[in-house]
This record gives structure tokens, sequence and C-alpha cells, in this order.
């Protein structure tokens, strides 16, 4: 299925940027982790030249495809990876820079370009992004525990950040990078938080709960304790 789709995608951008370099596509599209209705679509556009910013005006994908185009150039992969999407500017992180150099589907291109970006291990990528992690997606989740009772809700909203959590407390452990719905089974049964996991992959997955009862405010609080423990 995600084959398919990303034919569709391809075949969409070259449209609208026939001179493309290359397509690559990382995230969970990649790592056949995909959820539709759920998970974005991350593509990378690399150019040979200046970024249009005015080109992404250009691109539709219709309203059930949340596709995320990033476009970059060939001089930028081989530096800090400065890219411009439709929402920010910016460099990428580290975790992204390792996606995309080994957790990627080239979708269009020569296999060469992906060469160009340095090596980086998980450990480095881990490295970079922690203190973000730790410092934002910690005390933005704390934040809004303590200032609900609807723990449903909580979880639901949050979904997205809880997996980042989640995710990288499996690398801390494992050092790799893997889906998801793996990182959930490992962390809930390593660390005692199966309810929880369960709970979380049920929500991420659009899953009927069947009125699985709702994890306590205090197995996600352990859940962020041990991540900034580490």
């Amino acid at each position: 299925m995600n084959d398919i789709l990303l034919s569709k995608i391809k075949r969409d951008i070259l449209k609208v940027l026939p001179d493309s370099k290359a397509i690559i596509a990382f995230g969970s599209v990649a790592d056949d982790s995909y959820v539709k209705g759920v998970s974005d679509i991350d593509i990378l556009v690399v150019l040979d030249g200046n970024l249009d910013k005015e080109k992404l005006l250009d691109f539709n994908f219709g309203e059930d495809l949340p596709v995320d185009v990033m476009l970059t150039s060939t001089e930028q992969l081989s530096k800090n990876i400065y890219f411009i999407s439709k929402t920010q500017q910016r460099e990428m992180h580290s975790i992204e820079k390792y996606q995309i150099k080994y957790q990627s589907k080239l979708i269009f291109g020569n296999t060469d370009i992906l060469d160009l970006i340095p090596d980086i291990s998980i450990k480095e990528a881990l490295e970079d992004v922690m203190p973000y992690v730790k410092n934002v997606f910690i005390k933005q989740l704390r934040d809004g525990l303590e200032a609900t009772d609807d723990i449903c809700k909580f979880l639901t909203e949050n979904i997205n950040i809880l997996l980042v959590v989640i995710r990288t407390i499996y690398s801390k452990d494992n050092g790799e990078l893997v889906s998801k719905i793996k990182a959930l089974d490992y962390v809930g049964i390593q660390y005692g938080l199966t309810k929880l996991c369960n709970y979380l992959k049920s929500v991420y997955k659009k899953e009927k709960l069947n009125n699985a009862k709702t994890p306590g405010k205090e197995s996600i609080m352990q859940l962020l304790e041990i991540l900034y423990l580490k």
C-alpha cells in the first residue's frame, strides 16, 4: 500500500518540480509503520539550485493525504540540511538526519544522493535532541497532566509527543531507532507499563478500546520519569 501511495506522491511532485534530483520518503511511511489518518507523510525533495518556497504552493495531494514536503539542495545535504516547507524554515535536527540517511526510501533519483549526507550514529543523534525532548516535551506533558482530570482526552491529544518519548527510551536502551509500535511493545514490557502502552497503541492506530480501563496519571508520570533519568 505504501509503495502505491509513494508512487502517486512522486508523480505529483515531478509535475511541479520536474528538475528534482531526488525524492526521499522518511519517517513512518518509509518504515512501514504508517497509519492512515494518523501519520504524517514526510518527503524531502532535493533540488540543484535555489530553494523556491513559492513552488510549495503548487502541491495539492488531497485532504486525506497529510504530506509534508520539504525542499533542500544538493549543497545543503553535505552540511546541515537547511530546508524550507510550507510551515517552517530551519536546519533538520539529528534524528531527522539519521532517518534520512539510514531509514528512508528513495522514491526518485540516484542512490548516490544519500552518500552526500554525513554519517551520524544514533548515539550522536540522541545526544543532540535529548535536552530538547526533556526540557520541552516533558514539561509540556507534566503541565498538561496536572491541569486535567480527563486522562482519555489527554492521551489522545498528546499521543504523538508521548510516542516520541517512548521511542526515545527505546533508542537510549538499544542504540537504534525503530517504529513507534515496536517501541511501545518494548517499553510496555521492559518497564511494567503494558496497560499504558497498549492503550496508547490503540489510540495511535485508532482502534476501538472496548471499554479498556484508562491508565492512571501515575503510569504516565512514571513514563516521563524513566526518560528524564536517562
